[in-house]
């Protein structure tokens, strides 16, 4: 008789990395508000819109023309579509990896989040107060998933 973690897939992980990262964005975007509600922000503290913004910087001039042609004034409403559906992928993604491979997904966050700390922080203006409510969202995410990292590693079947 034998312990082993069982290795089966499920889309309930997939689902709560969804959760995780959807609950950590709300966080960050209530923080961002707060802060912007006292004054306290220089630049976009919210977290998407300093993503979508820096994507918008770093966008060739063919490809923003190419998407004006296709979508006309609705392709700011295109981009954050497409963001959104990115987003959530990789938040799915992650969590279905958190499965079993524990360490990648707590790093695939913490890789997610300092690519949004880097969009909030290259904006015109920005404070280093603007990084907090991604700072705290990105932290309540890797909370929310060692703590389900540790609830796994007590699922063992006998074989």
């Amino acid at each position: 008789m034998s312990l082993r973690p069982r290795h089966t897939w499920s889309p309930t992980y997939a689902v709560d990395g969804l959760t995780a990262g959807i609950g950590g964005l709300a966080i960050a975007a209530l923080g961002a508000l707060a802060l912007s509600a006292v004054g306290a922000v220089g630049g976009e503290a919210m977290p998407l819109a300093a993503v979508g913004a820096a994507f918008v910087d770093r966008t060739p001039l063919w490809l923003k023309t190419l998407a004006v042609q296709a979508f006309g004034t609705s392709d700011k409403t295109a981009l954050w579509v497409g963001m959104a559906l990115v987003i959530l992928a990789l938040l799915a993604s992650i969590g279905a990896v958190a499965r079993t491979r524990h360490t990648l997904a707590l790093t695939s966050l913490a890789a997610l989040g300092a690519v949004v700390i880097a969009a909030v922080v290259t904006r015109e203006g920005a404070r280093l107060l603007d990084v907090l409510p991604t700072l705290v969202g990105g932290a309540a995410v890797e909370s929310h998933e060692i703590g389900r990292a540790s609830c796994r590693e007590r699922v063992f079947r006998v074989v």
